[in-house]
């Protein structure tokens, strides 16, 4: 594989695929597990986290949107998160075979969901 322009859209493209996929992994895993997914955990320790005054101003501002688009905002973030990782290491290893590359990361990706879990309690 080329190390050109084109390389950067072509790991671009498979790191966004990449983090939506894990995205939606990580909340399809509430329903068979029984467990709150990745992001539900990292919301309520957000929330927890979120000084009273300025909770109540955006619970005043969004109401009903406010946990809908705080999942889809962390949602996003791991999405991003997982972009730059594949990104950056499509970028190191250079003309290596995208799919091992993307096996190599969901590795990462997977280390990096449980370790957030843990943190937040999930």
């Amino acid at each position: 594989m080329a190390q050109g322009k084109g390389a950067w859209g072509l790991w671009l493209a498979v790191g966004i695929g990449v983090g939506v996929l894990w995205a939606v992994l990580l909340l399809g895993m509430r329903f068979p597990l029984g467990a709150p997914s990745l992001q539900e955990a990292l919301a309520e320790r957000l929330i927890k986290a979120t000084p009273g005054w300025l909770f109540g101003f955006l619970l005043d501002r969004l109401l009903y949107l406010a946990k809908p688009l705080l999942l889809v905002g962390l949602s996003l973030a791991l999405v991003g998160m997982a972009t730059g990782v594949v990104v950056g290491v499509g970028r190191v290893v250079g003309g290596r075979s995208p799919l091992g590359v993307v096996m190599g990361v969901g590795g990462v990706l997977g280390t990096v969901a449980v370790a957030l879990g843990a943190l937040a309690g999930g």
